[in-house]
């Protein structure tokens, strides 16, 4: 079986990927081990359009951990990603940024982006003994090769768009669209200036719903995007 996996040739990482979600704090969880890298799985896969997010530590009670020469890389570096299938994807480091842990971009690193982004994190900084975490945290932002983004364009047609949207009460639901490389649904809503703004996004492992606190007159409709980063035509509108 192939095994997802990251290498960073300019600081001699190589290191497995597993998956990962949110902790209860509504952090993203770490990676189980010391040289293993962590994926947020909720949010995008890499090479699709968005932020896909890979984190590792930084060190450990022993040493050094994976991403421990993170700091090292400079603009133009690559850093390539294997998925389970074999396909091999290569992103070239853009910038870095460091922030104190409270105050990372949580948008700029999460969010969605029309690029197909890869961004790394790890701890930076004095380690805090009270609160067991270093005090900082360190980005590196990548962006994938020009000439593979261009055959992934040329090459991914959009989804069906879902079915079966309804709004009862503040709650917006639908059915889920089977096409196998689905990654997820935006939420858009009409604002009062008539046009539709991208309000949420709900990840293909997550209930299909969406609430919304604010819904009294308003109207909406949810699109789906596969891992080609294509995003399918508008639903149906729901009200």
């Amino acid at each position: 079986m192939i095994t997802a996996k990251v290498s960073i040739p300019a600081i001699h990482v190589e290191a497995s990927i597993e998956q990962v979600g949110l902790l209860d704090s509504d952090e993203m969880a770490a990676a189980s081990t010391e040289n293993g890298v962590a994926w947020f799985e909720p949010g995008a896969k890499p090479g699709v359009k968005g932020n896909a997010v890979l984190a590792g530590h930084v060190d450990s009670k022993t040493g050094p951990a994976v991403f421990y020469n993170l700091k090292n890389l400079k603009t133009d570096d690559e850093i390539t990603v294997r998925d389970a299938q074999g396909t091999t994807l290569t992103f070239v480091v853009k910038r870095t940024k460091s922030c104190p842990r409270d105050k990372a971009p949580l948008n700029e690193i999460f969010g969605y982006s029309n690029k197909r982004n890869l961004n790394l994190i790890t701890c930076t900084g004095t380690f805090d003994r009270a609160e067991g975490t270093h005090q900082e945290r360190l980005v590196v932002y990548t962006e994938l090769k020009a000439d593979q983004a261009k055959e992934l364009e040329h090459e991914a047609t959009a989804p069906k768009p879902p079915a079966h949207v309804k709004m009862s009460g503040n709650l917006l639901t639908w059915y889920a669209v089977r096409e196998g490389n689905i990654i997820g649904y935006r939420i858009y809503k009409k604002n009062p200036g008539g046009t539709f703004v991208h309000i949420g996004s709900v990840s293909e492992f997550e209930r299909k719903s969406f609430a919304d606190s604010d819904a009294s007159q308003s109207r909406y409709y949810v699109t789906v995007v596969n891992e080609s980063g294509k995003e399918s035509a508008p639903s149906s509108i729901a009200k």
